[in-house]
């Protein structure tokens, strides 16, 4: 199996900070009060990496019920590796998962082609490897 097979992905929360006012203190300083305490404006991540070190995709799961929520249709064709969903409360869910390994799958998928140098229609099975964490949402048996 290539190590582009072998793919490691974690998830990770993300503030979104209003550009340009950041807090500076002392060096050692046991704790640094947040500018924005009530700024609860926060995200999902998930970066998944092969084993040669590359990224393979990027999830990035944002809170509300609309696509209004998700960035502009013009900006999510801008990054082609970001798999982007939106829950009520921006944390990964069953399906948000599965649309991200779903992500992953296909990229290896046509990674395999290459390799072989045939079509991505002509793969029908290839070795693969994905870590998880142990999140709860990887946890369930419905996945």
């Amino acid at each position: 199996m290539p190590l582009t097979h072998l793919v490691c992905c974690d998830e990770y929360g993300a503030h979104l900070i209003p550009q340009g006012d950041r807090k500076w203190e002392l060096k050692g300083s046991k704790h640094v009060e947040s500018m924005f305490p009530k700024d609860k404006r926060q995200y999902t991540g998930n970066l998944a990496v092969d084993a040669t070190g590359n990224v393979v995709a990027i999830h990035m799961i944002l809170a509300g019920k609309t696509d209004r929520s998700l960035p502009s249709q013009e900006t999510r064709e801008l990054f082609p590796r970001f798999v982007f969903h939106k829950t009520s409360n921006h944390w990964c869910d069953h399906d948000t998962k599965v649309g991200f390994v779903v992500r992953i799958y296909t990229v290896l998928k046509e990674k395999e082609a290459s390799r072989r140098r045939i079509s991505v229609a002509d793969v029908t099975s290839f070795l693969c490897v994905l870590l998880l964490d142990c999140w709860p949402v990887n946890l369930t048996a419905k996945f």
